[in-house]
């Protein structure tokens, strides 16, 4: 076996698992996981030192092969960040949100706990309509809003149905409000 090539190293022992059964190959990943379950603390000990010394190129190295796989494999990617943005819904929305906020430049701040921490004390409701939210249901909305001045602070943010969220557009709160009782008032 060529020892000192990488690549044909690499190449010979593809080819040489390539012919095990079934049998050889359960029996190999046994014995590596097990390997692995021994001595987990040294090698995330190794990993870890070798990470310390090693920054730029890691970074390197990753940058490079998420490129390639990227380029070899974009259904793959498109596929992986799908997943991504179902199960972090709420962060992502968070950091556009906040995005947005910060581009406006009209100050305030609030973390995602925060915001949980405030929906959840209203119980999940919608702050003009009292309908039921949920995960994929919930927005923010400014009760003033940002391009009239308002704030990114928390007491100037309540949880809104995406409808009453569009509805209300660039009205303050109070006027949506007058709004929402003329609107039905006239039904």
């Amino acid at each position: 076996m060529p020892l000192k090539d990488l690549v044909a190293r690499k190449l010979y022992m593809q080819q040489y698992r390539a012919k095990w059964t079934p049998e050889q190959r359960a029996a190999h990943n046994k014995k590596c996981s097990e390997y692995q379950k021994k001595n987990r603390i040294k090698k995330n000990a190794y990993q870890r030192e070798w990470i310390a010394k090693n920054r730029a190129k890691k970074s390197a190295y990753s940058m490079k092969g998420y490129k390639k796989w990227k380029e070899r494999d974009p259904q793959a990617v498109k596929e992986m960040e799908r997943r991504y943005r179902n199960k972090n819904r709420l962060k992502i929305r968070h950091h556009n949100h906040i995005r947005k906020a910060r581009k406006k430049g009209n100050g305030g701040s609030h973390t995602q706990i925060e915001w949980i921490q405030k929906v959840e004390s209203l119980g999940w409701k919608c702050f003009y309509c009292s309908v039921i939210l949920t995960v994929l249901t919930l927005t923010k909305d400014h009760f003033i809003p940002l391009g009239r001045g308002g704030r990114n602070d928390l007491e100037n943010i309540v949880p809104a149905c995406l409808h009453c969220n569009c509805s209300k557009s660039a009205m303050t709160g109070d006027e949506f409000i007058q709004y929402r009782k003329s609107k039905t008032t006239l039904q």
